[in-house]
């Protein structure tokens, strides 16, 4: 059999991007939609393609909102979570504090700034915790809009911070 492709833009906009879904399942009858990079898009497209039995392919939103504990047959995405993100990078900063000349997770300065939507949310959650758990010196905590244009003051605030480490 034959593959055609149908391309649909979403214009990183989850409204559009639902009607867009809703056409290529009701009028294209498309059996699967591949791609979706943005999690603002892919959590509310999963629950519509998995109620009309259409499979969604996500190559990248990893925000947990998108399948955690949805429970989404016709849904997949072949990557880590945000939350696994979060964590490991926090990991990666405890097992290698010697490069930073530290013998402590104390000792680590370290600051934390996500974008507010659901791929950020999820990242930075993760990251607070396990901050937490190793015990390691927040010095700066903020999120931004995701359409934010300048992002000057919260460069000044981390300037001021003086942060080892940026997530």
């Amino acid at each position: 059999f034959e593959i055609l492709p149908v391309v649909s833009d979403p214009q990183s906009n989850p409204d559009v991007a639902i009607r867009e879904a809703e056409r290529l399942i009701n009028v294209e009858k498309v059996p699967v939609i591949l791609g979706v990079y943005s999690s603002s898009i892919a959590v509310p497209l999963a629950p519509i393609c998995n109620q009309n039995k259409t499979i969604l392919w996500i190559t990248i939103a990893i925000s947990d909102a998108v399948v955690k504990g949805r429970h989404l047959e016709y849904v997949f995405r072949p990557q880590p979570m945000g939350s696994q993100w979060g964590k490991t990078s926090v990991e990666m900063l405890k097992d290698n504090l010697s490069r930073f000349g530290y013998t402590e997770p104390k000792q680590l300065r370290v600051a934390v700034i996500y974008e507010d939507g659901p791929y950020g949310t999820s990242v930075q959650a993760a990251n607070l915790e396990a901050l937490k758990k190793y015990g390691m010196n927040m010095v700066h905590h903020e999120g931004y809009n995701h359409k934010a244009n300048d992002l000057s003051a919260l460069i000044l605030k981390l300037k001021a911070a003086k942060p080892d480490v940026i997530l």
